[in-house]
């Protein structure tokens, strides 16, 4: 049975993605880049990448923590501070690019949305793939 690796996990989901990102640049490219259902899916593929590095970092920095520190008071009162501003950095990247969206009407806003979905995608689809892989049974 093999280990799920997080890191290995996020670095190949990180890279189908911007795959993905490449491929959609170059349609849109190809169409001229006047369309706006494909500038929102390259839009919010790209912030999709954003938002995954930024939370690969805070997931690799809190459980490198606890493993150093282990569970102290000082630990979970610095934990939830680094929490608070990976949580609202990551969320006001997002919702402001939503917002520009919805208001200007330079991109789909459907399609961002749609774009976001992408890295969690491949990253979900990994995870189930080694769960499925693992035997009946074994811990």
């Amino acid at each position: 049975m093999q280990e799920f690796c997080f890191d290995t996990s996020i670095r190949k989901s990180l890279v189908r993605t911007l795959f993905v990102l490449a491929g959609a640049v170059a349609v849109l490219f190809w169409h001229g880049g006047d369309n706006p259902v494909l500038l929102g899916f390259v839009v919010g593929t790209a912030l999709s990448v954003i938002n995954g590095v930024l939370l690969s970092i805070w997931i690799k920095r809190l459980t490198g923590w606890k493993e150093m520190l282990g569970e102290t008071d000082i630990l979970k009162k610095a934990r939830f501070l680094f929490q608070m501003g990976f949580f609202f950095l990551r969320w006001t990247i997002i919702i402001s690019v939503l917002l520009l969206a919805a208001e200007t009407g330079w991109f789909n806003l459907l399609a961002v949305m749609g774009g976001l979905f992408v890295l969690p995608a491949f990253a979900n689809a990994r995870v189930l793939r080694s769960l499925w892989r693992q035997k009946p049974g074994v811990s």
